[in-house]
Formats: C-alpha cells, structure tokens, sequence
C-alpha cells in the first residue's frame, strides 16, 4: 500500500526526527494500543497491542531513522513480527518539500507491507492501517514548535 502526505513546519527535518526518536515524544504521538521502549541509537523499540476484527493482536518491533543515503532528508523503517500473524514493515521518505513561494513542508512517502497472516487481516483494513500512519504525522505537525 502507498503512503504518502506532506506536514506544514518551520522545523527542520533534523528537529522532527529528534521528536520522532525521543521515546517520550513518541508516546504521545503514537495511538493508544502502542507501547515506547527505550532508545537505541538511531532505532526505538515498540510493542502493538491492538484489536483487529475480532482478533487481538500483539506485535512487536523497531522504529528506525537514518539519514536518506542521497539529498536531504531522512529514511524512516518501521517493522514488526508476531509469532503467528507474520511481518509488517513501513519503509519511508521524509524529506524537505521546498515548491518555490510555498509554506516549508515535509514530506512522507513511501510503502507498506504485510506478510503471513496479517497480511489476511490487514488487506481489508488497508484505510485503517493508513490512518494511523496519518494520524501519527498529524499528532507530530500539531507538535512542531512553530517559532
């Protein structure tokens, strides 16, 4: 599934990625269901204990930003396994989006995938799998620093 969308911000890439790496931001920006553990390096282990139809479904893995290999911008990887359900990973964009005479913007794009059993359980809920992917990204634009 592709991911994409744009946040208004005075920031600098650096200065999201730094919200996006301290586990205490992160807290607050993902949604309930989702635990922060601390961090290491350049990578932020969590835990997803959500409902999904009738099921519970509880997965663990690694949010991870490094600095994007070309231009400016940073590559965001975000996986996950569970023992029975299968894998899910993210692997993202986020790099400035300066259009000439525009507010600054950051960009987010890129893919999502889904492996073994969740990806039976994702495949009709793809819009809400999105939605919390925009919805983190909504929680972090509205806790951007605008000065």
């Amino acid at each position: 599934m592709q991911l994409d969308g744009t946040i208004p911000t005075k920031c600098r890439p650096e200065q999201v990625v730094l919200l996006l790496l301290d586990p205490v931001a992160l807290r607050d920006l993902l949604p309930p269901g989702c635990e922060v553990g601390e961090r290491e390096g350049d990578t932020v282990p969590f835990v997803i204990r959500r409902k999904v139809g009738p099921m519970r479904l509880s997965m663990s893995g690694n949010l991870t930003l490094t600095r994007a290999a070309e231009g400016p911008g940073y590559d965001l990887a975000i996986s996950a396994s569970h023992i029975v359900a299968g894998r899910l990973r993210v692997d993202m964009a986020l790099v400035p989006d300066a259009r000439q005479g525009a507010v600054k913007r950051l960009r987010w794009n890129g893919n999502l995938e889904v492996q073994g059993l969740a990806a039976r359980l994702v495949d009709g809920r793809a819009r809400h799998i999105k939605g919390i992917i925009e919805d983190l990204f909504a929680n972090l634009r509205d806790r951007i620093e605008w000065a």
